[in-house]
Parts: structure tokens; C-alpha cells; sequence
């Protein structure tokens, strides 16, 4: 639940509210002229590929394993 807690919070802080009229609490935040980037949101649950690191890898292992999105983080 933790997982889907901060996805709410972060979706939230994206969307506009009743308090900041023409803004969003990501904009109070940041600045007025910065809007937030939301190309990268995709369904939460939906199929997705964890990368597999260099280091942990062979020669002919695949390069990433079928996972499911379960949030997105804040950085």
C-alpha cells in the first residue's frame, strides 16, 4: 500500500485543485513557468521491463525481465 500511497501523491501533485486555480501544486513548488512533464506516466499495473545491469549479466542473457509497474519515483 505504501507503493500506491505515493503514486497518489505524486499523480496528485501533478493535477490542478480548487486552491491554485490556473496551477498546479507541482508549479506552486517549482515555479509558475514550470509545468510538470507527463509523457512518461503510464498505468500503474501495467506490463513492463526492469533493465538488467551490465554487471549482472552474461554475453547472451536478456537484456531486461517482464515485470508490472508499480509506481514512479520521485527523482
Amino acid at each position: 500500500w505504501a507503493d500506491a500511497a505515493k503514486v497518489a501523491v505524486y499523480l496528485k501533485n501533478r493535477l490542478p485543485t480548487r486552491a491554485l486555480p490556473d496551477s498546479t501544486p507541482f508549479e506552486a513548488w517549482h515555479g509558475k513557468g514550470n509545468k510538470p512533464d507527463l509523457s512518461h506516466l503510464c498505468i500503474v499495473g501495467s506490463l513492463a521491463y526492469a533493465w538488467t545491469a551490465l554487471a549482472t549479466r552474461k554475453r547472451l542473457d536478456n537484456r531486461a525481465k517482464k515485470a508490472v509497474l508499480m509506481g514512479y519515483t520521485a527523482t
